[in-house]
């Protein structure tokens, strides 16, 4: 299982935040869209050096503020949002063994 880092959600937040595509971003930036997704689920490392400077401008921040923001990054998500966004990218066998433990879990507090 993937999880995106916390630097990958954050970059994900000021991206929606400031409404721009994935394609937008990775054109100002001179990335592929297909690496801002991949970045941004935790597939792909976060960027570092000179892309990570072009991302935060297209973002409107620099780096320094990006590392105080990651530092004290919450999502802004439920645990059933969380849950619902793993539960997409669990194959069979671990959606299987999550079940079998919440089942178990909620037995014992009967």
């Amino acid at each position: 299982m993937v999880i995106p880092t916390k630097e990958g959600r954050l970059l994900k937040k000021l991206r929606t935040d400031k409404e721009l595509s994935m394609h937008k971003l990775a054109v100002q930036v001179g990335v592929t869209d297909s690496y801002i997704a991949q970045m941004e689920t935790g597939r792909a490392n976060p960027p570092k050096g000179e892309i990570l400077y072009r991302m935060l401008m297209a973002l409107g921040t620099n780096e320094k503020a990006f590392k105080e923001r990651v530092r004290n990054f919450k999502e802004e998500r439920t645990d059933a949002e969380v849950i619902g966004e793993l539960l997409k990218r669990m194959k069979d066998d671990d959606i299987k063994m999550f079940r079998q433990m919440m089942e178990a879990k909620l037995a014992i507090g009967k």
